[in-house]
């Protein structure tokens, strides 16, 4: 898989502890879901899938600190 770059050629991996944390902690608090409510009429069913979501997949990342720099083809 090739990711276009959008500066010099190289990528610095930073963040990754806070973005799993994140991840492996997400889901919509009561309020939020009150509030989705409020703006549109979603479907109860629809909304009460959303109190269920949770990750469940894979993530695949460089280290920390790691640097990727841009093969030319």
């Amino acid at each position: 898989m090739y990711v276009r770059l959008p500066f010099a050629g190289y990528l610095l991996v930073a963040g990754i502890e806070e973005a799993l944390a994140f991840i492996q902690a997400f889901q919509y608090r009561p309020e939020e879901l009150r509030y989705l409510a409020h703006i549109r009429d979603y479907d109860a069913g629809f909304l009460d899938e959303l109190s269920k979501l949770r990750f469940t997949g894979e993530i695949l990342a460089m280290p920390e600190g790691r640097l990727r720099f841009l093969r030319s083809r």
